[in-house]
């Protein structure tokens, strides 16, 4: 019982602290695009490295064939990509433009 005190002073303080600065953040489209323009870098970097071209000559660890693009882990490329996937669906552009960023991202889900 005394160990939960501090847990729930610590979780106030921290829940306070996200609600103060969530305030002063930018537009949500301009949040949105900057995850959505990261995420096509990564998973571009990814399938760079699916193919075996590497951009630089660096001994990256292949985990049985799996990539890990500029994650170290294909557990972490994986779960950061499928965090970004909801994004994409979210886009207002062309039907086209719109299939080829989804397909993009979830052949680095599959190739992870």
């Amino acid at each position: 019982m005394l160990f939960v005190l501090p847990f729930y002073l610590f979780l106030t303080a921290f829940l306070t602290l996200l609600f103060f600065l969530t305030r002063s953040l930018p537009k949500p489209s301009n949040l949105t695009t900057a995850i959505i323009t990261s995420a096509i870098f990564v998973s571009l970097f990814a399938l760079i490295q699916a193919v075996g071209l590497y951009l630089f000559n660096v001994n990256i660890p292949t985990y049985q064939g799996r990539i890990v693009g500029t994650m170290g882990n294909p557990n972490f490329l994986g779960g950061y990509v499928a965090m970004v996937f909801p994004f994409f669906l979210t886009l207002k552009q062309k039907l086209l433009a719109k299939i080829l960023l989804v397909l993009l991202v979830f052949s680095v889900i599959l190739l992870t």
